[in-house]
């Protein structure tokens, strides 16, 4: 039965992390003192202590080296094991260096930085594959075992699986499984994802369940789940176990799950004495029934007697002795023979509960002659020669064999095509706690988004002359915004929680009324604004519903016109209005978008 071990503090609160030396023996740990320690057991009273620097975000382990990424450093250094002798400068970002993840041979080293960009770097060479397209900060990062996959996790609440070359790396598939945030203080969960061992899947792990995906094409491969999840319990990291069999995941709330892959079942279910989030959790590498863990307070310790082993047992080899003995576990259970001669070879009269079909078949009329002669052998006589030999048989002959026939071809696989969703020009991404709204020649937007009571808008001027600074309350939950030297529009989406319309609000301050005027509209239930623009004298906003709605400064609905596809993005400017749409199905790598010019 699965038991824990007493916990120990290693690092105070915050950022920690957890791995294991290859040789199982040590178990390596940083946190937010800024500390790296090495750990011979549970019972080590005196571990290996390094200062790094005020935070350490992330470790990985080699055979004689490990790697850490300090912060406010924006790089991932590499020091001697266990000695902890300062060598090599590994990689260099324009932020904080987030997550690490070495291969198991030691000789690649995958790196996430907070600057969303990725290093992959040949740890003897230092040449490096540089990867970009996430749009937030990296949370977490698995390589496997062959080096040219990548798994990585981001903050844009996308999980991308990478196709690693010598020179280049090629997305294969992107699966929006998290919660998008701002950076990874702010993240639900550090969502470490991982890679099978021996294997080719890779485990993420989402709110309520750990999703599994092939590594090849990133297909699905199944979900592992967990019962009586509180409503604000995530899981948060996952491992798996030497032999590739089964994996583990450890959540917000201190509890390890184990599961066996192949029939999806946990076969281990426990909660840390202390209850608080996981934030990384590790297999030994050497030892199937024992893992690590180490929570968001620092404290780290052991999941031990699990029942799992080190090494996936091998296969037995197959044989081609016909007469192999056949082992039944279910006594009704028939081998081939036994099946044969209790439905062909039983013709005894004197056993009422006889069955037999020859018998019936003689009875009846339908056995022929020949049939019936060849049915005087004995099931001794059959037994006795070779099945394959039908030679001892007067003018028989060998049955022809049947011809080979080919697999059917399988349809060529549709690739996946990702359609460019609608933006807004001059914004950052909307999850950013704190992000530009938009930003033109007039001046910028700016939100900052807190709890619903202080969440807020401010307006800023290039040329303080058009207008002073605005602030106001973003108690709507604005999104979008478009500003001119006459208006500010903004707008806001449907919320379900509440049945709150989609709404687009305008302050005119270059109205001819003294101090400007302001003016707002609710969209029809079930329509949300998708992108906004303004120009001189006119607002007009794209919804989901393929309606461009047109309005005058002063809020009188102009027109509204029906697009022939999906909103891509729009842009104004004095009297004129440019709509991109999507028209037609796109090709792998090209888009069908048609632009639409109009002059109000």
């Amino acid at each position: 039965m699965a038991t824990f071990s007493d916990m120990r503090f290693a690092h105070t609160e915050g950022v920690c992390d957890l791995v294991y030396s290859p040789s199982g023996e040590c178990v390596v740990t940083c946190g937010a003192d800024g500390e790296v320690r090495l750990y011979k057991g549970i019972d080590d009273e005196s571990p290996t202590s390094h200062l790094i620097g005020d935070e350490t975000l992330a470790v990985a382990c080699a055979e004689d080296v490990f790697y850490v990424a300090p912060s406010d450093t924006n790089k991932v250094q590499s020091y001697g094991f266990p000695d902890g002798s300062s060598k090599d400068l590994v990689a260099k970002f324009t932020a904080d260096s987030t997550a690490l993840s070495i291969s198991r041979d030691g000789a690649t080293l995958a790196a996430g930085s907070g600057d969303m960009t990725i290093k992959v770097v040949e740890t003897t060479s230092f040449k490096y594959v540089n990867i970009e397209g996430h749009t937030a900060p990296i949370l977490s990062l698995a390589l496997s075992d062959a080096r040219d996959r990548l798994v990585s996790a981001s903050c844009d609440g996308n999980v991308c699986l990478w196709k690693l070359e010598p020179e280049a790396a090629s997305k294969l598939a992107t699966f929006a499984l998290l919660k998008s945030t701002s950076d990874a203080a702010t993240a639900p969960s550090p969502a470490k994802v991982a890679w099978q061992n021996k294997g080719s899947l890779f485990s993420v792990p989402t709110q309520k369940a750990v999703k599994l995906y092939d590594g090849e094409k990133g297909e699905d491969r199944g979900v592992l789940t967990a019962s009586d999840l509180a409503d604000d319990e995530h899981m948060a990291a996952t491992t798996w176990s030497p032999d590739g069999r089964h994996l583990a995941s450890g959540t917000t709330k201190g509890r390890i799950i184990v599961w066996n892959v192949e029939d999806k079942k946990a076969v281990a279910e426990k909660t840390t004495s202390r209850g608080y989030g996981i934030n990384s959790i590790a297999w030994n590498p050497q030892k199937g029934s024992e893992m690590a863990f180490i929570d968001n307070q620092g404290y780290w310790g052991l999941l031990e007697n699990l029942p799992v082993s080190a090494r996936a047992p091998s296969k037995p080899a197959a044989t081609g002795n016909a007469s192999a003995v056949h082992i039944v576990d279910d006594k009704d259970e028939f081998n081939e023979e036994e099946l044969a001669a209790a439905l062909f070879e039983s013709d005894d009269d004197d056993n009422e509960n006889s069955f037999s079909i020859r018998k019936i078949k003689k009875e009846t009329g339908f056995l022929s002659g020949g049939e019936e002669e060849n049915s005087n052998l004995s099931n001794a006589d059959v037994k006795g020669k070779d099945k394959g030999d039908f030679s001892s048989k007067p003018g028989s002959r060998a049955p022809s064999p049947l011809p080979a026939v080919a697999a059917p071809t399988p349809p060529p696989r549709a690739p996946v095509i990702q359609v460019q969703e609608a933006f807004q020009p001059g914004s950052t991404p909307i999850y950013l706690s704190s992000r530009f709204m938009v930003w033109n020649a007039v001046g910028m937007v700016r939100s900052y988004q807190g709890s619903d009571e202080d969440s807020s808008i401010d307006v800023a001027f290039h040329d303080s002359s058009v207008h002073h600074p605005l602030h106001m309350a973003n108690h709507h939950g604005h999104v979008l915004a478009d500003l001119t030297s006459e208006l500010l529009a903004l707008a806001c989406e449907a919320r379900e929680e509440d049945l709150t319309p989609s709404r687009i609000f305008v302050n005119f301050f270059a109205a001819p009324e003294s101090g400007g005027r302001e003016w707002s509209v609710e969209l029809p239930a079930g329509e949300d604004v998708m992108t906004l623009c303004a120009g001189k004298g006119w607002v007009a906003a794209v919804t989901d519903m393929r309606q461009l709605r047109v309005f005058t400064a002063s809020g009188m609905q102009l027109k509204v016109l029906s697009l022939p596809g999906p909103v891509v993005a729009m842009a104004g400017h004095g009297d004129k209005l440019v709509v991109a749409v999507h028209n037609g199905t796109p090709l792998p790598v090209l888009t069908s978008t048609h632009f639409y010019v109009s002059h109000y």
